[in-house]
């Protein structure tokens, strides 16, 4: 996906200003893109479709979740939902959120098929990379390998029956 794609997105989409739009690096940019793409251009979970934000993983699998990359972004959110979002994370974690009146508006399995959208995503970018670093080659010979070892997994070797016991 071209980064020209990048200076097409609507004005007014992004709360984020030109300057700290302009320091995120190529790879998260695409990703932009590609969220609002397939969000249409709009919130995950309403349909606003003006100031979104970036929302991303505070304690990502992988890096810091101080900066944004392409591994702890999730999605597009407006600042309700995202308010919202940190809300059903901190009652997920059993953390105290300070605010005891407030009830949240996404539901379980709201959060789950987000959070279920954001890990395949992750999945699917670590294997790139992996393939890029590795070679076409090199990653074919280790994807065949760990297809084998699922399938020892999966099958096991040999049961082993104890016949004075019975099983």
């Amino acid at each position: 996906m071209s980064l020209v794609l990048w200076k097409k997105l609507p004005r007014g989409l992004l709360k984020k200003r030109f300057k700290a739009r302009d320091r995120l690096g190529p790879d998260v940019k695409r990703l932009v893109v590609k969220l609002a793409e397939e969000q249409k251009l709009k919130c995950v979970h309403c349909p606003r479709e003006r100031n979104l934000i970036i929302e991303h993983d505070h304690d990502p699998i992988f890096g810091t979740g101080d900066k944004l990359t392409a591994f702890n972004i999730r999605g597009l959110v407006c600042q309700r939902c995202n308010w919202h979002l940190m809300i059903y994370e901190k009652d997920l974690n059993g953390e105290y959120r300070g605010l005891d009146d407030v009830s949240n508006y996404i539901s379980n399995s709201g959060w789950e098929t987000y959070i279920y959208a954001h890990d395949t995503l992750v999945a699917m970018l670590y294997e790139s990379q992996l393939e890029e670093r590795m070679g076409t080659l090199k990653y074919l010979k280790r994807q065949i390998f760990l297809d084998k070892f699922d399938d020892w997994k999966e099958w096991g070797p040999a049961s082993r029956r104890i016949p004075a016991l019975g099983f």
